[in-house]
């Protein structure tokens, strides 16, 4: 069963929340690319300061907005690791996903 598309954030809670992600995307994340139309790629720097803040908020986002997916992806590419946070959304909610991108400093 798809979760809703809805928020359980209180209306005080979403700006504050939104300035989060955009902080700690904006240092972190180096490239975005729209994998799928339901899917986001952010590759991110390797700082790992930024990788646990990432992880928290991504939590507490799944939290509220359960419609959300997030995962992080670890390659390593000629002795150079490369950490991607794929974000997710149903089908219904591409329009949500876009406005996340544009979270990022490179969305």
């Amino acid at each position: 069963m798809e979760s809703p598309i809805a928020c359980t954030l209180g209306p005080a809670a979403v700006g504050p929340r939104i300035e989060q992600w955009r902080e700690v995307l904006s240092k972190a994340v180096t490239h975005t690319e729209r994998v799928a139309p339901d899917r986001l790629a952010c590759e991110l720097q390797a700082d790992l300061a930024d990788l646990r803040a990432l992880a928290v908020l991504a939590q507490e986002e799944k939290a509220c907005c359960r419609f959300f997916t997030f995962s992080f992806e670890v390659e390593v590419e000629v002795e150079v690791e490369v950490v991607t946070m794929v974000v997710g959304v149903p089908d219904d909610a591409t329009a949500v996903l876009d406005q996340f991108a544009t979270l990022t400093s490179t969305g």
